[in-house]
C-alpha cells in the first residue's frame, strides 16, 4: 500500500470514510425509494427464476443484469446471502464510493489542487441528487461512475492518443447507459475527442461513432433478445419513464438556469465549430506550403 499517496490525499481519505458513516447508518432504515423496490424484484426474479424483467421501461441492463445480478449470484451461492433490500442500499453506498473517488481522481488529473479537488468531490457528495440516490434511490450514481470513468480513459498526455483506452472508454460510456438510458446523448464526446486530436481526425471520429453503436447494442443485448414486458416492477410504463427521465435532466441533474446554460454554450460552440476546422485546417495548409518553399 503506499502510505505517502494516502497522506497526501489524507484529506480525501476523511471525507470518503466520513461519508461511508454516513451511508452505513442508512443500512438498517429500510428500502424507500419505489425505483429500489422494483430493481430489487428484478433482480430476485433473475437471481430465483432465471427471468429477466424490466423495472422501468426501456430497462437498465447494466445493474439490474450484470452488476446486480452477477453480484446477487456470489452472494447467493458462494455466501448464502439473498439479494435484498440491505444488500441493494450496500451497492448503491459502494457506487457512491467509487464515484467520489474517480471524479476526484479525473480531478487530479485535469490539472486541480488537491484542496480543489476535495472541494469539488464535497460539493459532488452533498448534492441533494447524489446524496439521495447514495442514501435511497436508483442507478443515477452508478450511470455518473461509468461515465466518469470513460472520460477519464480519454485523459492521456497531449499528442499521445491511444486506441485502446478509446475502446475502453467507449465500453465503459455504453455500461453507463446501461443504468440511465438518457447518457447515450453524451455519446457526442467521442467524434468531438477525435476531431479535436490532430492524430486521430475524421476517419476515427467515424470509427468511434461505429465502435459506440456497437458497444451499446452490446451491453443492452439482453434486454433486446427478449423485449421490454408489461407489468413493470417500478410500476411506470415507458411514457412516464421517458418524462421521468427528462423531469431529471433538467430540474434535479442539472437545475433549469443550469441547463439552459449549457444548452446556450453547447449552440454557440456548434455554430464556431466549423469556423475554427476551416481556420485549423487553413494554418496546417499554410504550414506545409512554406516548408514546401523552404526545401
Amino acid at each position: 500500500m503506499n502510505f505517502s499517496a494516502l497522506s497526501r490525499h489524507g484529506a480525501f481519505v476523511v471525507l470518503l470514510l466520513f461519508y461511508g458513516a454516513i451511508l452505513a447508518l442508512q443500512f438498517n432504515h429500510g428500502l424507500a425509494s419505489g425505483d429500489g423496490h422494483g430493481i430489487v424484484r428484478t433482480t430476485q426474479a433473475l437471481l430465483n427464476g432465471g427471468q429477466l424483467d424490466v423495472s422501468r421501461p426501456p430497462g437498465h441492463p447494466t445493474t439490474e443484469f450484470y452488476l446486480f445480478g452477477a453480484t446477487g449470484w456470489i452472494l447467493q451461492k458462494v455466501f448464502g446471502v439473498e439479494f435484498d433490500d440491505k444488500v441493494y442500499l450496500v451497492c448503491q453506498a459502494a457506487g457512491a464510493l467509487a464515484t467520489l473517488i474517480i471524479f476526484y481522481n479525473l480531478l487530479c488529473h485535469l490539472g486541480a489542487t488537491r484542496v480543489r479537488a476535495l472541494l469539488a468531490a464535497i460539493c459532488l457528495a452533498f448534492s441533494t441528487q447524489f446524496l439521495f440516490n447514495a442514501v435511497d434511490g436508483e442507478e443515477f450514481n452508478f450511470g455518473l461512475l461509468f461515465l466518469l470513468v470513460a472520460v477519464r480513459f480519454l485523459i492521456v498526455r497531449p499528442g499521445t492518443p491511444n486506441f485502446t483506452r478509446l475502446s475502453l472508454s467507449i465500453f465503459c460510456f455504453a455500461l453507463a447507459t446501461g443504468c440511465r438510458p438518457e447518457l447515450v446523448f453524451a455519446a457526442i464526446i467521442f467524434p468531438i475527442y477525435c476531431l479535436l486530436n490532430s492524430k486521430l481526425g475524421w476517419k476515427y471520429a467515424f470509427i468511434t461513432v461505429a465502435l459506440t453503436g456497437m458497444a451499446v447494442v452490446i451491453v443492452w443485448l439482453p434486454v433486446l433478445l427478449l423485449g421490454i414486458r408489461a407489468p413493470y416492477t417500478a410500476g411506470m410504463n415507458l411514457r412516464e419513464s421517458i418524462l421521468g427521465g427528462v423531469y431529471r435532466i433538467i430540474f434535479q441533474a442539472f437545475t433549469p438556469p443550469v441547463f439552459l446554460l449549457l444548452c446556450w454554450t453547447l449552440v454557440g460552440a456548434l455554430r464556431e465549430w466549423p469556423r475554427q476546422i476551416k481556420s485549423r485546417n487553413y494554418r496546417k495548409t499554410s504550414s506545409l506550403r512554406c516548408r514546401a518553399l523552404c526545401r
